[in-house]
């Protein structure tokens, strides 16, 4: 277990009160620019994934259901006389929309696919300034005090900056040989990013120790 922590308002003390809400803003920065690739991914297995084609099918059903009751509450709001004919015509210009989209699917995955790569090349940039200031404030912090659990981290900072973001920071000095992580106390693999509810359960048993 780490070190027992006195008082976590003595090592906030210790960093830079700037410093600390450049450290939070940028952290900020990172989650939006996580939550947005996650969001993409989602939409890209959603649309474009193995089951995929059930799911076309299933919302262009979906899209004539509402059509049609669409068309029957405007028909009643302003009194229009609509016939078999009208409906039919909304299906025809439903399904060749569809058509045109479903055999524009490559084409579609591919410009998804660009975004996604992009919004992932700013999701890492910002990761990577977010190390930046955290090795000009509490990296050097962390390094006097441990061994530390991630958890009495999270306390040493009051909580101000979340799990995730954090067992990132410290895995890139894990990286690079500047600190030690227990890999041999765990049973399962741990991948390089959790949510923050998937994380807790793992972070009391974390331990970094400083190599320097």
């Amino acid at each position: 277990m780490g070190k027992a922590l006195a008082n976590d308002s003595d090592s906030l003390s210790t960093i830079n009160g700037n410093m600390m809400d450049l450290l939070i803003d940028q952290e900020r920065e990172w989650l939006m620019a996580r939550e947005k690739v996650i969001a993409l991914q989602s939409r890209m297995l959603f649309w474009y994934g193995d089951n995929s084609n059930i799911l076309w099918v299933l919302s262009q059903l979906i899209s004539y259901a509402i059509g049609t009751m669409l068309l029957m509450f405007l028909s009643r709001l302003f009194d229009w006389d609509l016939t078999l004919w009208h409906y039919v015509a909304v299906f025809i210009i439903q399904t060749a929309a569809f058509v045109i989209a479903y055999t524009s699917r490559g084409r579609l995955a591919q410009r998804l696919e660009r975004r996604i790569a992009q919004s992932d090349q700013r999701r890492e940039q910002s990761l990577d300034r977010l190390y930046t200031l955290a090795t000009d404030s509490i990296l050097r912090d962390i390094h006097a005090h441990t061994p530390l659990t991630l958890l009495d981290i999270e306390s040493r900072y009051q909580y101000r900056l979340q799990l995730a973001s954090l067992q990132l920071i410290l895995q890139k000095e894990v990286e690079q040989g500047r600190l030690l992580l227990n890999h041999q106390d765990f049973t399962v693999h741990l991948p390089p990013e959790f949510a923050e509810y998937e994380l807790h359960q793992y972070a009391g048993q974390m331990i970094y120790k400083s190599m320097l």
